[in-house]
C-alpha cells in the first residue's frame, strides 16, 4: 500500500465513528494531562480510547473472533447415512409493515451453505426462525424455505415459525425432528454463532446425533496489511463478543441446572 493510500484510508477511518470516537477520546484524555491535572480521568479515557480502537481495527477483530471461529470443526455423518439440515436464521429484512421481505446477509449465507450440503446429500432442510418483528404475515422461516424453494423447487422444506431465540429455534426444530423419527442432524449456521449453537443443540436434542457444519467466516485469513490497524468498524468484535459472553453465560447456566439435579 503507497503511503499516499494510506494516508486517504486513515483520514476515511477518522472522520467518521469508530475512528473518530478514538481520536476524541484520545484528545480529551491528553487534555486532562494539563492542569488542573486529573489524572484518574486521563487514564480512563486512555483506557477507552485504546480499547475501542483495538475492537474496531482487523487485527483487533481477529484477536476476538478467531478464538471462537476454530473452536469447532466441521463434520458430516458418515456413509449413506440419512440425516436432516437445520439452519438457523440470522435476520431478516424487513417493510413499513414489519414483514420479512428479504434475508439478511448472515440468513443468506446459511441458506448458500445448507442449499449446498443438502443438495449434494439429498436430505431434507428444516428452517428456524419467527416472528421476530411482530406482524401477522410470514415468519423468518417461511421466508427461508421460500428462497431455498425458488433455488431448487424440488428440495423437501419445513420451515418452523415460532421461535425468536436460538434456543426457542432448537427447542422447536426439535420436536419437527422427533416427530419425523430423524436422528441425525446437520446444524448451519455461521462459524461465529457454532460454539453457542452447537453447545445449546446438543443440550436442547438429546439422542439426536449433530454435525455441526458452519457458514461463513467473520476472521479474515489474509496476511496483517497497514490498512488491518486502522479503525474501521466494531461490528465484528462486538459480534464476537456477544458469542463469548453468550458461551459463558450458558456454562454457568449448565453448571447451576447440573449441581440442582444432584441435589
Amino acid at each position: 500500500m503507497s503511503p499516499a493510500f494510506f494516508l486517504y484510508k486513515l483520514l476515511g477511518a477518522l472522520v467518521v465513528p469508530p475512528g473518530l470516537l478514538c481520536l476524541l477520546l484520545a484528545l480529551t484524555s491528553a487534555a486532562a494531562w494539563r492542569r488542573p491535572r486529573r489524572p484518574a480521568l486521563a487514564a480512563t479515557l486512555g483506557a477507552l480510547a485504546l480499547g475501542v480502537y483495538v475492537l474496531s481495527c482487523p487485527f483487533g477483530e481477529r484477536l476476538v473472533t478467531a478464538p471462537l471461529e476454530d473452536r469447532v470443526r466441521p463434520s458430516l455423518p458418515e456413509g449413506d447415512a440419512p440425516a436432516a439440515v437445520v439452519v438457523l436464521g440470522g435476520g431478516v429484512r424487513y417493510d413499513e409493515r414489519g414483514e420479512p421481505t428479504l434475508p439478511g446477509a448472515y440468513t443468506l449465507e446459511r441458506l448458500v451453505t445448507a442449499a449446498e450440503v443438502a443438495r449434494d446429500r439429498g436430505w431434507p432442510l428444516f428452517c428456524c426462525g419467527g416472528r421476530v418483528q411482530g406482524g401477522t404475515g410470514g415468519s423468518e422461516g417461511d421466508l427461508m424455505a421460500r428462497v431455498l424453494r425458488s433455488w431448487n423447487p424440488g428440495v423437501a422444506v419445513t420451515a418452523e415459525t415460532g421461535s425468536r431465540t436460538t434456543w426457542e429455534n432448537l427447542v422447536r426444530v426439535g420436536a419437527l425432528l422427533q416427530e419425523r423419527h430423524i436422528r441425525r442432524v446437520v446444524l448451519v449456521t455461521s462459524t461465529f454463532h457454532m460454539p453457542r449453537s452447537l453447545a445449546s443443540a446438543r443440550r436442547l436434542l438429546p439422542g439426536l446425533e449433530v454435525h455441526p457444519w458452519p457458514a461463513g467466516r467473520l476472521t479474515d485469513r489474509a496476511p496483517l496489511g497497514a490498512a488491518d490497524y486502522l479503525p474501521l468498524s466494531l461490528n465484528a468484535s462486538v459480534l464476537g463478543l456477544r458469542e463469548w459472553v453468550g458461551l459463558g453465560a450458558y456454562e454457568v447456566f449448565g453448571r447451576f441446572r447440573r449441581s440442582g439435579e444432584s441435589r
